[in-house]
């Protein structure tokens, strides 16, 4: 997620969202004040004409990341133009404990959320355009439908005969059918946005990476080409972190957090990279035998994992040259529009 660094805008508002309601918590005239919405959009905006004493532009909402329930809250704000930051539900937990506040309710929980923003001074979250909220929400839905596909293939193995097995069939052909057509409008929506287009045509170039690939890091990491390579490999959660304490010191760092979903559609990829990849097979082989070679329990695993990030870092190169070439087209094109009278220089 995108943010920009936010430091003067002062008056918090916690948002605690649960399916129907939003709790929320703000400061007025030095009090803390907090009340219970519900979630939707009609709610939502007139609770921000409730608080007319506070102007709008010193307004900045926290929130965690709480799937489709901070949907209606994330657009809303979006559309209204007011600041807001969506942090991870874990940073959350961490400040409450940091606190020695052990109760969980609704109501603590906008009132942390509000005093996080104060403590922390937290990044403001640069919003999504509504074409990728589109595309992460039709991926999402496609691997659920992969896992409940899988569910019903391994139903299979038990009802091999009769009416049993004619309906495990028909429930595998009808999901596969959907997958299908989901794929088909996941393309189709990448495709109608030029910058998505050409980085998922950049993308299939790369050995190793597939449609359903370049769909996913599409979707699901939308910074491609954005950040440093670094910086994208924590994000994906494919990046060794070090756990040191005193004298306590591992010796081989171990990746942690990032994007469960990302890593997973880059796992078959890399397997493939690893045979058709000149680059990423020997790099493989490498890590391999620096871990003790084949034999060694978890030496592929973790040269595995190495190549994933290796992978991710040219995608992302890849992807920032592709984007470098578009701001630089961009740039020509809004040159050329220029009159003779005032040459772009």
């Amino acid at each position: 997620m995108n943010s920009l660094q936010c430091k003067d805008y002062a008056v918090y508002v916690g948002a605690d969202i649960s399916k129907n309601t939003i709790h929320l918590s703000y400061h007025s005239k030095d009090n803390l004040v907090s009340t219970q919405i519900a979630n939707d959009s009609r709610a939502i905006k007139k609770f921000i004409k409730t608080i007319k004493d506070l102007n709008e532009r010193h307004l900045h909402f926290i929130l965690e990341a709480s799937g489709s329930y901070s949907r209606i809250l994330y657009t809303t704000l979006r559309d209204l133009k007011i600041r807001f930051t969506q942090i991870n539900p874990r940073f959350a937990y961490a400040f409450a404990r940091s606190r020695g506040i052990l109760d969980k309710t609704d109501k603590i929980d906008a009132q942390l959320l509000e005093d996080y923003g104060h403590r922390m001074t937290p990044a403001a979250t640069i919003p999504d355009e509504d074409i990728q909220i589109e595309l992460k929400n039709l991926y999402m839905l496609r691997i659920k439908l992969v896992k409940e596909k899988r569910e019903w293939k391994q139903r299979s193995f038990h009802h091999k005969q009769g009416v049993e097995k004619r309906v495990v069939e028909r429930m595998t052909k009808a999901i596969s059918k959907e997958i299908d057509s989901l794929d088909e409008e996941i393309q189709k929506k990448i495709k109608s946005q030029k910058m998505n287009n050409n980085l998922y045509e950049a993308m299939l170039e790369i050995s190793g990476v597939g449609a359903t690939t370049a769909s996913a890091i599409i979707c699901l990491l939308p910074e491609i080409g954005m950040l440093n390579s670094n910086q994208i490999s924590k994000l994906a959660g494919v990046a060794p972190m070090l756990q040191q304490s005193g004298t306590s010191v591992h010796k081989t760092a171990h990746v942690t957090g990032g994007r469960k979903h990302l890593r997973t559609a880059l796992y078959m990829p890399c397997m493939s990279a690893c045979i058709s990849n000149p680059v990423i097979r020997a790099h493989f082989q490498k890590v391999r035998e620096s871990k003790g070679g084949a034999k060694v329990k978890g030496a592929g695993s973790i040269a595995l994992v190495a190549c994933m990030r290796k992978l991710l870092k040219h995608i992302n190169s890849v992807a920032r040259k592709v984007r470098e070439e578009m701001q630089r087209s961009v740039a020509v094109e809004g040159c050329g529009e220029a009159t003779q009278a005032s040459p772009c220089r």
